[in-house]
Formats: C-alpha cells, sequence, structure tokens
C-alpha cells in the first residue's frame, strides 16, 4: 500500500489524470475526499464491497436515505 500525506485542498492523480482525488477538509478522525473521475468509474465505499453483485456492479448496491 502507498501511503502519501496531503493537507486540506492538496489532491494526487491516478491513471495519469483520469481520477483526482482531493482532500477537502479534516474534522477530528474524520477526512472528507472529493473525487474527480469519468462517470463510468465506479467509486465505492470499502463496507459496501461486500453488497457489490457477482459481476462487481456497484448499481446492484440498495442505498437507504
Amino acid at each position: 500500500m502507498l501511503v502519501l500525506a496531503r493537507n486540506p485542498g492538496q489532491s494526487i492523480y491516478i491513471c495519469g489524470k483520469v481520477i483526482r482525488v482531493t482532500v477537502v477538509r479534516v474534522l477530528g478522525n474524520r477526512i472528507y475526499l472529493g473525487f474527480d473521475a469519468p462517470r463510468e468509474v465506479d467509486i465505492v465505499r470499502s463496507e459496501l464491497v461486500d453488497d457489490l453483485g457477482d459481476d462487481g456492479d456497484s448499481a446492484n448496491i440498495k442505498v437507504e436515505a
């Protein structure tokens, strides 16, 4: 695992400049991240990965409001 230190407002790029992850805010032990990526890129929280369908399609995840 690669570990990088970033401050609020700073970003990292993944796959060249295809995906940008920005540290939006840090409040206590909570970090808010912003993601800029093409629509076809699925971004799923780790706790929801087990809820993915057999094909890994995030569209199968049921979200409750």
